[in-house]
């Protein structure tokens, strides 16, 4: 049942009135990683938590009830930011500093929301997007998975792994478990905001400044854990401790998936930010009128079609009014909206660190631009709004500075820049490298982010004409064409079947090709070259832990990066240090053991084949009566002490059998699942004693649990043999006879 607005306003009132200061100091008090603060420090955000009430209280008005056009676009523009902060859209930091210098804000109401939307960072409930996504159980039960570490990022590791064994099952669908790891992600950054707000309080009190003085600096120095970049995979002390935290969030789901048939009901969370339908509309209105630059982390996710009264988003303000509309949308259009916000939040990470822009703040000219860079030219297509180049010459500038932070001796001469498409664009390119004409087409609206990688190709192009003498071509797509002693073992390297490993099914054919291959790797090297430094950008590049926008979902292992830096050394020079400090944290080396998310995915991604496929090599049999079809469950060769003993003798660490046990014990709930929901039509099993042993229910338990133990021992054989060549060669481990 849903709370009417009268109580909801009494109930937040009550409760900024009562306890709200207090909640922040004992959240700030047991917060790892800090200290307590003192009372005289948190008395900003009281201050903040008091006004944060009062908007609240205008934000719930009765309809009908008159003010001024001007108070109700300064309440639509508060909406707005405070949408910002409760939906973990883009830095909470960015958006309090963008409310501190708001032109379009009332000079006397600026620190007061930004006092309140700091408040806000502690009061938010982090469940608020995952309620509207999944449901509320999903949504408490990621919270309480990810705060129950003290590093936020383990349990956002628990989460992923769980959802997508659930998954594997057929406990949740594939895409719950896509945006289940979107919404751990959002908490994650939940603790780490609070932790923030934390430190900055204590600090300004420390100081003698005030929170709001002294955030802009700590935003420039990038001192805001919220902010900083996630490249590498976070580290567990023990892997077996992940596979045991997953299995149990993996059993939790499981054992809900039978009784929650119809649990997603058209339920609205009981935190409505803006019940005022004024203020929802005048917040779509103004966000229109404000016209900030687009975001393609944003407009890419973004449902189609969009709802008549809302207009697709494409900017952070836009999709903060859609956030403050969505108790209004049916139920599937605010779920599908809510999964948008989850995922615009995760790939807006990378801008975290963007500098606040206003129209009209200042940006260099396009020639100031060229000049400092060395470039042939820069141009501007006719239809970008004026304020729109302003903010993509500034941020095109800015990236080229971060670019060469890491690669000091990049030479940019002659490359042409043209912000806006080609004549004839090709089919889903968010950004284009054209060799014959040295220019990279960068269209606002999709490429931002992409930088990095455009870069890779010019950079290929003048491999090309310092090896081979030639212009127009890129050197790793020709190396097949023409002998060089000096790029055929590093391309060959680079284009292995391991560097295609991580990239999306959908994008495995486009980027086969050797100069895409090439740019992924300068992409992904210059952005974990930065987050060493503790820097990200978000214009340059996409590259994070969760993946890319390209469709790239993993680092590259320590010889292709060798391989790529070797490719490049003929047209710029990668600093050692730069090599060596991005070997760290990728893909597992000599010594080292596999992430267990790799181990899962490689373990997920295995073609079964079962006797119930019509291909299969063996007697058709219908799901039912796996138990006579299988190979006999007495065979030592498929027991599980002969997998694990097989992986012990190939030096595998023990708990890798562990998670193929896992897996295949999820995979096996996925057929007996798919046999009760699709039983065989016509059984064709002639022995009595296994007919319909597994769709139909046995006669005998006894029976079923027979059927399942072996159909359960066949997919871990097949997962073992398929993800690890020595579990094939069981003959020379003594348990396991030929």
């Amino acid at each position: 049942m849903q709370r009417t607005g009268k109580v909801w306003v009494r109930d937040v009132v009550a409760a900024a009135a009562l306890g709200v200061a207090i909640a922040a100091v004992a959240i700030i008090g047991h917060a790892p990683q800090s200290t307590v603060v003192h009372p005289t420090a948190s008395a900003s955000l009281t201050q903040g938590a008091q006004y944060l009430a009062e908007l609240r209280t205008r934000f719930h008005r009765p309809f009908g009830e008159s003010r001024s056009t001007t108070a109700l676009r300064a309440d639509a523009l508060q909406a707005l930011y405070l949408a910002r902060v409760e939906s973990g859209v883009g830095s909470p930091f960015h958006a309090v500093e963008a409310a501190l210098r708001d032109p379009w804000l009332p000079d006397s109401i600026r620190a007061n929301l930004a006092s309140a939307m700091l408040a806000n960072v502690l009061m938010i409930a982090p469940t608020a997007v995952g309620e509207y996504a999944l449901d509320k159980f999903a949504a408490a039960l990621i919270d309480s998975v990810v705060r129950s570490h003290s590093e936020p990022r383990r349990g956002e590791e628990v989460v992923r792994i769980g959802f997508e064994l659930a998954a594997a099952s057929g406990a949740v669908s594939r895409s719950e478990a896509g945006v289940a790891a979107d919404v751990a992600a959002l908490a994650r950054d939940a603790v780490y905001a609070r932790r923030d707000v934390a430190r900055l309080v204590t600090a300004a009190h420390s100081g003698g400044l005030a929170p709001l003085e002294l955030l802009p600096l700590w935003r420039e120095e990038r001192r805001f854990d919220v902010e900083r970049p996630i490249v590498y995979p976070i580290e567990w002390a023990s892997s077996r401790e992940l596979v045991a935290h997953a299995t149990r969030l993996f059993e939790l789901l499981d054992a809900r998936a039978g009784k929650a048939e119809g649990a997603i009901v058209d339920s609205v969370p009981l935190r409505v930010l803006v019940a005022d339908f004024a203020v929802r509309h005048s917040a779509r209105q103004v966000a229109r009128d404000r016209n900030a630059p687009p975001s393609p982390a944003i407009a890419q996710v973004t449902p189609t079609p969009a709802p008549a009264h809302l207009t697709s988003a494409t900017n952070e303000e836009e999709l903060a009014a859609v956030w403050l509309s969505l108790t209004s949308l049916q139920l599937t259009e605010r779920t599908s909206w809510a999964r948008a916000v989850a995922a615009a939040g995760v790939r807006l990470r990378t801008n975290a660190q963007e500098r606040v822009w206003f129209a009209g703040d200042h940006a260099p000219k396009a020639s100031e631009v060229q000049q400092r860079h060395g470039l042939s030219a820069i141009t501007l297509a006719s239809s970008i709004r004026p304020s729109w180049r302003e903010y993509a010459l500034l941020s095109l500038d800015r990236a080229l500075v971060d670019a060469r932070r890491v690669l000091p001796d990049l030479d940019l001469r002659g490359l042409r820049i043209h912000v806006g498409l080609k004549a004839e664009w090709p089919a889903r390119a968010m950004a284009l490298h054209d060799p014959e004409s040295r220019t990279i087409y960068f269209p606002l609206g999709t490429a931002p982010g992409v930088l990095a990688h455009e870069l890779g190709h010019d950079l290929d192009w003048q491999v090309a004409r310092t090896v081979f003498g030639e212009q127009g071509i890129y050197a790793t797509d020709g190396t097949a064409r023409r002998a060089s002693p000096i790029l055929a073992a590093p391309v060959e390297r680079l284009t292995s079947a391991s560097a295609l490993s991580g990239l999306a099914p959908t994008r495995h054919t486009l980027n086969a090709r050797p100069t895409e291959i090439l740019a992924r790797h300068v992409d992904w090297i210059i952005a974990a070259a930065l987050a060493n430094m503790g820097r990200s950008n978000g214009f340059l590049s996409t590259v994070q832990d969760a993946g890319d926008a390209l469709g790239n979902t993993s680092a590259p292992e320590h010889a292709q990066i060798d391989a790529a830096v070797s490719v490049l050394a003929s047209a710029t020079k990668v600093p050692h240090r730069t090599v060596v400090s991005v070997h760290r944290g990728v893909a597992p080396g000599a010594g080292r053991d596999p992430l267990v998310r790799h181990v899962v995915d490689r373990a997920l991604a295995v073609n079964l084949r079962m006797p119930w496929h019509r291909w299969a090599t063996s007697a058709v049999d219908v799901l039912g009566n796996a138990s006579a079809t299988f190979r006999q469950a007495g065979d030592p060769r498929f027991a599980r002490s002969c997998v694990a003993a097989s992986a012990r003798a190939a030096g595998e660490p023990d708990w890798i059998g562990d998670v193929q046990a896992l897996v295949a014990e999820a995979r096996t709930r996925d057929v007996i699942r798919r046999l009760q929901q699709f039983p065989p039509r016509r059984p064709l099993a002639r022995d009595p004693a296994g007919r319909g042993g597994l769709a139909t229910g046995p006669v005998d338990p006894a029976l079923r649990a027979r059927a399942t133990a072996v159909l359960r021992r066949e997919i871990e054989w097949q997962l073992a043999a398929a993800t690890s060549t020595p579990l094939v060669q069981a003959s020379a481990v003594p348990s396991c006879p030929k």
